[in-house]
């Protein structure tokens, strides 16, 4: 709970208040964290960990699995934060805008309050950049929700796909029959939740090798349309 203080995207729906939300949050982070993608900062000498980035390999067609989407009674805040999320991916078409079928996808990026402005966000966000290049994943995405996270993002090569101003998103709220704004009484109105996306330029040889098996099928498809010929 403690890496929730301060961080922009829960402070501007106050998270922090939402029990049930907050329950749903660590549930969700301690799932993907199974997925061994994630990376964690800590503080030496003291094993206490000082800063987490939550990642996966996000596949095309992930996006339509029901399953996993956060309903309301989970949390009210928390099933805002994913909306407002899945708005902004959804404006930024990462999939065909980038001409790609996967990608390395940053959930959440938190350093805790005391340990910041030390370049622990920077370095852990290389990490996953150096992940996903071993891993041949074409793209490292993340979804930045403050100034600080978006310019860092920048100076490291991140482009803005689309962005949503916090005070700007609504959502329907059906016992009123009207639309709501969940973000806005946060303080700092000029935030936002930007999508971006790095290209990760990968190993020459690695293209090689798809355009040779690519080759190699196409030869043995070949060669049994022949043999299927002869019989007729």
């Amino acid at each position: 709970k403690d890496f929730f203080v301060e961080e922009p995207i829960s402070t501007a729906i106050d998270l922090l208040n939402d029990l049930m939300s907050v329950k749903t949050s660590i549930k969700m982070i301690q799932k993907k964290l199974l997925e061994m993608q994630s990376y964690c900062a800590v503080q030496e000498g003291e094993n206490k960990i000082i800063g987490v980035i939550v990642a996966s390999i996000n596949f095309m067609g992930d996006h339509v699995r029901k399953e996993t989407r956060i309903k309301e009674n989970q949390g009210e805040a928390i099933f805002n934060i994913m909306s407002l999320r899945s708005c902004v991916f959804s404006k930024a078409r990462p999939y065909e805008i980038l001409q790609i079928d996967k990608y390395f996808r940053i959930h959440l990026l938190l350093v805790h309050m005391n340990h910041r402005k030390k370049g622990i966000g920077t370095a852990l966000i290389k990490c996953c950049i150096e992940r996903a290049r071993t891993l041949l994943v074409p793209a490292c995405i993340a979804g930045f929700s403050s100034v600080i996270s978006q310019h860092m993002a920048r100076k490291l090569g991140f482009n803005l796909l689309a962005e949503v101003m916090y005070k700007d998103f609504k959502v329907f709220n059906d016992e009123m029959q009207c639309f709501k704004y969940p973000f806005e009484d946060s303080i700092d109105q000029n935030k936002s939740l930007a999508c971006m996306a790095l290209s990760i330029a990968l190993p020459i040889d690695h293209s090689q090798r798809s355009a040779s098996i690519i080759s190699k099928k196409e030869n043995t498809n070949e060669k049994k349309n022949r043999k299927k010929s002869k019989r007729k």
